[in-house]
């Protein structure tokens, strides 16, 4: 064997945190180098009110499934994607895969749908996506008393998957902001990934945590439908006369475009 060389740089993560009400993003650097519950527990420190955390089924995030202060909300497109893989061997798996795809075509008809306020998604999902989703659970239960692990490995670990990931799935029906999936978390940090394979590295941990403050305040801009470059233009001016207290009048939510009135001599 060669001598072993040592690497030249850490690997560390960046989380994107998104709230959908404001359209405020924060990427989150963690400098521990690994993807562990740690990093989360770090982020929602001192929250105080209910809040939702709307993830994968990673281990590190199971620590939420227990009702509390903050709960998880589990991804349908994480659920619904080894059944997906399975459709075209699996008669049950096509179905689930249906069922998945009738409540996405709800959600999207009701985002073109004139006042539509949270409440009035929130009624319409226990009317109408909820029968659909206990009909997956009775299918979900049968198939797990049917299912053969020796013949059958991955419709089996697709199974246990979704009946896992059901109690945490229903909790989308609990409040008209949170999402069916956490789609757009996957393509926002689709961004990242991109950089990350053109730039190789960022550099060192500060300038990290800088990269992630930057991003955030531009998707958080895009998010907002913000002119990110007047945007950054205006609030670079500004940040450095506004008071603590005051800096979150200029967060892209909040802020409002300066109206130029030209001078007329």
């Amino acid at each position: 064997m060669g001598e072993e060389v040592p690497m030249h740089y850490y690997i560390r993560w960046i989380y994107d945190f998104i709230a959908p009400g404001s359209g405020l993003t924060q990427y989150w650097f963690y400098g521990q180098g690994r993807r562990t519950q740690e990093a989360v527990e770090d982020y929602v420190k001192g929250i105080t009110e209910k809040t939702y955390i709307h993830t994968d089924g990673a281990r590190m995030y199971e620590t939420y499934n227990a009702a509390g202060i903050i709960m998880r909300v589990a991804c349908a497109v994480h659920v619904r994607r080894p059944f997906w893989k399975l459709k075209e061997t699996s008669d049950d798996a096509a179905r689930i895969v249906c069922l998945f795809d009738e409540v996405f075509r709800k959600e999207r008809k009701w985002n073109d749908e004139e006042g539509m306020t949270n409440e009035k998604r929130r009624r319409r999902r226990w009317e109408e996506v909820y029968p659909i989703l206990h009909e997956m659970k009775n299918i979900l239960d049968r198939m797990e008393k049917e299912l053969d692990k020796e013949t059958e490995p991955d419709l089996v670990r697709a199974v246990n998957f979704a009946l896992k990931e059901y109690p945490q799935l229903l909790r989308y029906l609990d409040d008209g902001k949170l999402a069916f999936s956490n789609n757009i978390c996957e393509l926002q940090m689709r961004q990242i990934a991109i950089y990350r394979n053109q730039s190789y590295f960022l550099g060192s941990v500060k300038s990290a945590r800088r990269f992630a403050r930057l991003v955030s305040l531009t998707q958080s801009a895009k998010n907002c439908k913000r002119n990110v470059q007047k945007y950054f233009h205006d609030i670079l001016n500004r940040v450095v006369v506004t008071v603590k207290d005051e800096l979150a009048s200029i967060l892209p939510h909040k802020w409002v475009e300066p109206v130029t009135i030209p001078l007329v001599y």
